[in-house]
């Protein structure tokens, strides 16, 4: 008794047609203009925007995340002055 090669290449045909044609509509996008952003399709000047705007926000969320930082090691400091204080 042999073994059907054959079906291992036929299960695989749909996954390589699915795959061409995404392909072929990604290329058809691009060639409209477009770009991937974020599972969407959006214009490239739309997406420079948005870089820019991710851009901005993310420095605020490095400066909020520095100051909290900054007031824990605070706190920590004064409640281990405290700390000594009453302990000496």
């Amino acid at each position: 008794m042999t073994r059907d090669t054959t079906s291992v290449p036929a299960a695989l045909t749909p996954r390589a047609t699915i795959h061409a044609y995404l392909a072929w509509v990604a290329e058809q996008r691009r060639h409209d203009g477009l770009v991937p952003w974020n599972g969407r399709w959006i214009g490239f000047d739309n997406r420079i925007a948005a870089l820019s705007a991710a851009r901005r926000s993310s420095w605020v969320i490095l400066l909020e995340l520095i100051v909290l930082l900054l007031l824990l090691m605070g706190g920590a400091a004064g409640l281990l002055l405290l700390t000594w204080l009453l302990a000496y």
